[in-house]
């Protein structure tokens, strides 16, 4: 055997070991993670890429069966005599802190009562899902909510509630696969992530299943659901839950109990802005479901149906017309309506389906099988999310043997024509009264309606003969309050028929006057329900035909009411949508609502305040729901007490936002300050506040991450103030750190800034390095994030700080030239109220000049709105400390920023050093940046110069500073003095 046959064959041989071996102990779903790390091809990879050591965390099987978290590390190193890879390959046992720590991870990931994912849980997991698919994965994205579940808690309690919440969890778990994600988002909301949906009709099978697999609770328990499809819509998580959510709404509204897939014809109810008295609904084609129509329709007299204008299979019967024609029940349902309205074997002759793409049709029909007259209106309507036909019929027979029919036939067409098309309560009247007056012939017709307070009515004339008289006994009859008379004819009985008021004269002399001077003989009306406690009537004085006819009064009365009444519904509905139904504040659809359509640009200011209850679930805990909803009435009250004309919603069920435009700062805060003082606030464990004022293009999304970064600020202090929560809330990651800094894991690195021209050193930029036990020094990269999200950075950037004042003070004491060092600050300390007395603290401690140190602004520039940069920068320097504009340059570059922030020093981000040789329009760029920063004049400094071609070119263009790999990588402190710290006056670098 050759050389190379032998090197092929010990090639073999290792990756064999390596199935071999993995087969036997390795956990199977580790198994190919194992094989792609430790393979030969993969660690010869590593080794070329300049990575010498790999390590992986996995499960080994042990020899009785069980399994034992290990952690192999593979170091490797090239043979000096050789010159062949080799590879170390060492186990160390990690499993008691790996299962602590997945324990941990578990418990924050899962909902404490149902035990699937929480939301932040389900939706990074998502997310990591959609990002991982294939452009032709399918996927589903489902949103499920239980049906009246309010009326569970209600009725039956909480403990009842959690019960079926858990139950509903199991539930939904047993119809799903065990990869596919399943959590619980909200009260009694659910999210569902189904991967790899083989076929839409595969969904549907598993949806059908879990419709009618309910919870058995006394027939109150449904659930609705709303899917998106990412075939359709893609893998964006937001455009997702958006349309999914959607969704969700329309199988609300087509009654509950079902499913609806996403389609891009449906939409929510929209808003124009939000009024200050109350938000209006308009949607461009309202979309009747079984529940409004039920609501809206069923308690009518009219005889109603619906049924497909294409199959003319009926959908819906009323009770009235199944006590007609003596059908029981649900038997009519899916059959064709000619067959069971007509008694016909094919589509009627006289069906108008053709007529109503246009407008409503109303006509009139005599129904062969019963013998009678209607008068019919037919219309196409969306209900379900489809267009069906409706029809509303009004028996007309004893119209038409009364000879009066054709007469009526076209006053009741014109009437509901013109009511189909109003919706103000005014224009309804004025048309009733109308119809009415010219139907009876009479003198006027009149309102009369019960004022809000006192036993008192007004008196409105809606319409009158040219020349009557005859109001005027009316309007005299209220104000003489005569209000028993009024009581006693006008609101004893539906329909008021006084043929010849002779028969008044016993009881009310005094009125008969009045009547009679007007020349009044005869009265005709109706009382009917408004928008009163009591109700309204509409009297006819002197019907000059047909005055002994009520059946069309009776009519004209019902489709009055009927046509309030829905409008009353439709208002309700609407402010059910966008309201708090226990508070009456804004919802959360609202602010959704709210904040997508406002122009906030336009406005001159906006101050944002976010609140958390604190301790909330220990107030229903202990006092009961009752109380807690106490609580809640009692907060938004306070609210609206100090902020009387912002907008408030309640955003979740202890969470609440205020929105305040167009006021001044100081009125913002001092409102604040009035609020955080208030007794309400105060009482129980008080109010988690964040709130941010921003002028002149205000970003709301910028707003607002500053709002919920001082409120979690707010939040952690009362986590960490209150007994009953310290042992429960206080970070983990809070004591690791403290515990890190005191055994001093944390170390400062130094890397050199030079002058461009001389190469002599003016400064240096002050770095951060975790020194693990095992892993050696650790990039900022991997802790600084946890730190930031836990809000707990403020403990490495003042550590940052004081050793970087120590070193400064101690060459100072040593008579070592000092220098500028600068460090990098989150902005979330950086937002602290008392961070500026705690940064002079440091540098007085240390007797060093704030001069000395460089406080560079990180993150996200457009994270901070131009106020709080110019007031931070103003103070910080008037304090005497430099400020650096960190990371100009990158995807968050705002030029803006310039002509606002008080700042000494401009940083130029590595990202366009990177490409500056061989990119024109980067060398454009930077050397206008350049320019503009000698008028300013703001000194610039180069970031991340690896080579002397960059270092020429920015020479070229003005640049007077940089720092970089060609002048220094970061080092620690002793290797940057020894380099750097000798005798001389003057420190040159050589690359």
């Amino acid at each position: 055997m050759n050389t190379q046959e032998l090197m092929e064959h010990l090639c073999r041989s290792y990756d064999q070991y390596l199935r071999v071996e993995g087969i036997k102990n390795i956990h199977r779903k580790d198994y190919p993670k194992f094989l792609e790390t430790f393979s030969r091809k993969n660690l010869l990879a590593n080794y070329a890429n300049g990575i010498q050591e790999l390590k992986l965390e996995y499960r080994h099987l042990t020899n009785f069966g069980k399994t034992c978290w290990v952690e192999t590390t593979a170091h490797m190193m090239k043979d000096p005599v050789s010159g062949d890879i080799r590879c170390l390959l060492y186990l160390h046992d990690i499993d008691a802190a790996k299962r602590e720590r997945l324990t941990l991870e578990n418990a924050s990931r899962l909902d404490p009562l149902t035990k699937l994912y929480n939301k932040g849980a389900a939706e990074t997991l998502i997310r990591s899902q959609l990002e991982a698919s294939s452009p032709d994965a399918c996927h589903a994205f489902i949103i499920i909510d239980l049906d009246h579940f309010k009326k569970i808690n209600d009725l039956h309690g909480h403990a009842c509630g959690d019960k079926v919440l858990k139950e509903t969890a199991k539930r939904i778990q047993q119809h799903f696969r065990s990869d596919d994600i399943i959590g619980r988002i909200g009260g009694d909301e659910f999210i569902a992530f189904i991967k790899n949906i083989p076929s839409k009709d595969f969904l549907i099978q598993k949806l059908e299943k879990l419709r009618y697999t309910v919870v058995p609770f006394r027939g109150i328990l449904t659930y609705s659901m709303g899917i998106c499809l990412t075939s359709n819509y893609g893998f964006d998580f937001e455009v997702l839950y958006e349309k999914a959510d959607i969704a969700l709404y329309h199988s609300k509204a087509r009654g509950r109990n079902c499913f609806t897939f996403y389609t891009s014809v449906m939409h929510l109810p929209e808003q124009n802005g939000i009024p200050k008295s109350e938000i209006v609904m308009e949607p461009e084609d309202p979309a009747w479901s079984q529940e409004i129509f039920h609501a809206l329709i069923e308690n009518l007299e009219d005889i109603t149906y619906l049924s497909d204008p294409y199959t003319y299979e009926l959908l819906y019967v009323s009770p009235q017309v199944r006590d007609i024609l003596g059908l029981s029940g649900n038997d009519p349902i899916g059959k064709k309506c000619y067959e069971v309205l007509q008694g016909e074997h094919k589509p009627c002759p006289f069906c108008t389906n053709h007529l109503l793409d246009q407008k409503p049709v109303i006509w009139e029909h005599h129904h062969r099988l019963l013998n009678r007259d209607y008068l019919l209106k037919d219309k196409f309507i969306t209900w379900n999310h489809r267009k069906v036909r409706m029809e509303l019929a009004i028996d007309i027979t004893d119209l038409k043997l009364n000879g009066i029919q054709q007469r009526f036939s076209i006053a009741l067409t014109e009437y509901a024509s013109l009511l189909e098309s109003l919706s103000g309560t005014k224009e309804i009247l004025q048309v009733a009264a109308q119809t009415l007056g010219k139907f009876y012939q009479a003198d006027d017709v009149c309102l009369i309606y019960p004022a809000h307070t006192g036993n008192s009515y007004h008196f409105k004339c809606l319409w009158h003969y040219e020349n009557s008289i005859s109001q005027s006994a009316l309007v005299q009859l209220t104000q003489i309050e005569k209000y028993a008379f009024i009581q006693d004819l006008f609101y004893t009985n539906d329909i008021i028929h006084i043929p010849d008021i002779e028969m008044l004269r016993p009881n009310y002399p005094e009125e008969m006057r009045l009547l009679e001077r007007y020349e009044i003989r005869q009265m005709l009306g109706f009382s009917f329900s408004a928008e009163h406690p009591k109700n309204a009537c509409l009297i006819l004085s002197n019907p000059h035909t047909c005055g002994n006819e009520l059946h069309f009064l009776r009519l004209v009365c019902h489709l009055l009411t009927n046509r309030l009444h829905s409008i009353d519904a439709e208002k309700k509905l609407d402010y059910n949508f966008w309201h708090d139904a226990l508070t009456g504040l804004y919802n959360l659809a609202s602010f959704s609502s709210y904040t997508k359509k406002r122009h906030f640009e336009e406005l001159s200011s906006v101050g944002l305040v976010l609140a958390d209850i604190n301790g909330f679930k220990q107030i229903n805990n202990t006092m009961g729901y009752s109380f807690g909803n106490q609580v809640l009435l009692d907060t938004a009250r306070v609210f609206r007490k100090y902020f009387p004309d912002a907008y408030h919603f309640r955003l979740s069920g202890n969470e609440f936002c205020i929105i305040c435009e167009n006021a001044s700062g100081k009125y913002f805060y001092q409102q604040i300050s009035l609020l955080q003082a208030d007794p309400i606030v105060l009482r129980h464990d008080g109010i988690s506040f964040g709130y941010h004022w921003m002028q002149k293009e205000v970003d709301f999304s910028i707003l607002k991450s500053l709002a919920e970064d001082s409120m979690m600020e707010e939040k952690q202090k009362y986590y960490m103030e209150t007994p009953y929560f310290a042992k429960r809330h206080r970070p983990t990651i809070l004591q690791q750190t403290l515990r890190d800094l005191k055994e001093e894991r944390f170390l400062i690195y130094l890397q050199p800034k030079v002058d461009l021209s001389s190469r002599k050193l003016i400064g240096a930029e002050a770095l951060i390095r975790y020194r693990h036990e095992e892993r050696g020094l650790i990039a900022p990269d991997f802790f600084i994030p946890p730190l930031e999200k836990e809000h707990l950075i403020r403990y490495i950037d003042l550590f940052v700080l004081e050793q970087a004042c120590r070193l400064l003070g101690r060459w100072q004491q040593e008579g070592h030239k000092t220098f500028p060092i600068s460090i990098n600050f989150s902005r979330i300390t950086l937002m602290e109220e008392e961070i500026l007395p705690s940064l002079l603290e440091l540098v007085h401690t240390y007797q060093i000049s704030p001069s000395l140190i460089q406080i560079e602004i990180t993150e996200t520039i457009e994270e901070k709105d131009c106020d709080v940069l110019l007031t931070l920068s103003h103070q910080l320097r008037q304090a005497g400390f430099t400020i650096a504009l960190d990371d100009f340059g990158t995807k968050y570059t705002n030029l803006s920023i310039l002509t606002h922030m008080d700042f000494d020093v401009l940083k130029l981000d590595r990202s366009l050093i990177q490409t500056l040789c061989f990119r024109a329009s980067n060398q454009t760029i930077i050397k206008h940046v350049i320019q503009m920063c000698k008028e300013l004049p703001v000194e610039v400094i180069a970031e991340g110069i690896e080579n002397e071609e960059q270092a020429a070119l920015l020479t070229s263009m003005g640049c007077p500073s940089a720092q970089g790999y060609l002048f220094g990588a970061p080092m620690p402190i002793s290797e940057f003095e020894s380099r750097f710290m000798p005798a001389e006056t003057d420190f040159k670098i050589s690359p």
